[in-house]
């Protein structure tokens, strides 16, 4: 039997990044300032990258509402498989901030561990 601290632990961790994808939404200046990304002062390449970040935004949400979605069924195992999709996002996300930023693949990379303990849990490690 997984413990409701788990679930609803999943819960929690899979809606940070819809509301870091709301907030892409609506202010993706203040996204890129965060992630360090270089923002570009033409405004044909500021318009794309804008568009990229609302694509990016729109991906987190996507992920949060499927991890929500699937934590209403109450199936631990179902709910594991949905966070290996956020673990996956959360590895290739890094490996693009290092090749672009050149760093920060930490604050990807940091909720490695914490997602990957809460599949072992769903998953009834312990």
């Amino acid at each position: 039997m997984v413990s409701s601290y788990i679930m609803n632990g999943a819960l929690v961790a899979g809606l940070v990044p819809g509301f870091i994808g709301i907030n892409g939404l609506i202010r993706p200046d203040f996204v890129l300032n965060k992630v360090s990304f270089p923002i570009p002062t033409e405004p044909e390449a500021k318009k794309l990258i804008h568009t990229l970040t609302r694509l990016f935004a729109i991906r987190n949400i996507s992920v949060s509402f499927l991890i929500a979605t699937v934590w209403t069924t109450g199936n631990p195992r179902l709910l594991g498989t949905a966070m290996g999709g956020a673990l996956f996002v959360c590895v290739s996300d890094g490996f693009v901030s290092r090749s672009w930023v050149k760093g920060r693949e930490t604050q990807h990379w940091g909720v490695v561990p914490i997602i990957i303990g809460l599949m072992a849990g769903l998953f009834g490690a312990f």
